[in-house]
């Protein structure tokens, strides 16, 4: 069942493919900064960031030598700024205590700082073309559906479940592939919200499809929220996140600012008391304070 599983799914992908640019390369690096980019970030926004960013840094050794302040210029409309952050931060390693070398393993990459086990899988994969199991959001949900149907709810024992069964299926020395493509079938197919199942090319396999063809509305819904990955954040607008975003704007258009200056403005124009953000920014190393004057961070 397997084969016949990989062969639909390779042959849609290779005649719809989707044409994004951390494709065209296989750079560990360029792989890197796509991967931190997309976490939690839609594919339309990165793009554009993406292309412009490896512009102005491209290479681990640019990035890693330029100041924190630049980074985050580069970094504006991605948000989760703590990110770019981190990025530098592996590159720095990497340059400074690697002798430039970039890891070429999974347990070589998860001894950085600042690179998790999916980051650490994504790269042997879409860099290095190896045969590990790379499960993002899109992937999790496409093997939730087509194999377990409406068995659970997203939890830690299915997540197992899940990597047990993708490493089974994995298709030897097509790792880069076999992603792509799965990640496209939940990107474009099997989304979240709206499954197309009669377009998708795993539909005589799918034990999803056949529950939910057959579903009421009522029913579709349910089955839906059990291969929907929660979102545990809240309301952005007016949140703490919202603010700190807003804080990082300014500066990338400013300079040096006198401290009540922009207290004033955050004042006047949002009505917000920041000073409980600054410390929580600075906390993050994303801002340098001092007794009057705030700023990003030189160093």
């Amino acid at each position: 069942m397997y084969s016949f599983f990989q062969k639909a799914i390779l042959q849609w992908y290779f005649k719809t493919k989707r044409d994004l640019p951390w494709r065209t390369t296989t750079d560990p690096y360029s792989i890197l900064v796509s991967e931190i980019m997309l976490q939690q970030t839609q594919v339309d926004r990165v793009i554009p960031k993406y292309l412009e960013f490896l512009k102005q840094f491209p290479n681990k050794e640019t990035l890693a030598h330029s100041s924190p302040a630049e980074v985050l210029k580069y970094w504006k409309g991605l948000g989760f700024n703590k990110r770019a952050l981190r990025l530098q931060e592996v590159c720095k390693t990497i340059v400074q205590k690697r002798n430039g070398v970039f890891p070429n393993t999974e347990k070589e990459l998860l001894e950085l700082k600042g690179i998790g086990s999916y980051t650490a899988s994504a790269i042997c994969s879409f860099s290095y073309n190896q045969d590990v199991v790379v499960l993002d959001t899109n992937i999790r949900r496409v093997f939730h559906r087509i194999f377990l149907g409406n068995k659970q709810e997203q939890n830690e024992t299915l997540t197992k479940e899940l990597k047990l069964l993708a490493e089974k299926i994995l298709p030897h020395g097509q790792s880069r592939d076999w992603h792509n493509a799965l990640m496209d079938l939940g990107a474009t197919i099997c989304t979240a919200q709206t499954p197309k199942c009669t377009q998708c090319p795993a539909q005589t396999f799918c034990s999803f499809t056949q529950i939910f063809e057959k579903a009421s509305n009522e029913e579709k819904d349910k089955l839906l929220s059990l291969t929907r990955i929660k979102n545990k954040q809240g309301t952005f607008k007016d949140s703490n996140r919202y603010y700190r975003g807003r804080i990082l704007d300014y500066l990338r258009e400013h300079e040096n600012v006198h401290l009540k200056i922009l207290e004033k403005e955050f004042k006047k124009k949002y009505n917000k008391d920041i000073n409980l953000i600054l410390l929580d920014l600075e906390k993050d190393k994303l801002i340098t304070l001092t007794p009057e004057t705030i700023s990003l961070p030189k160093n």
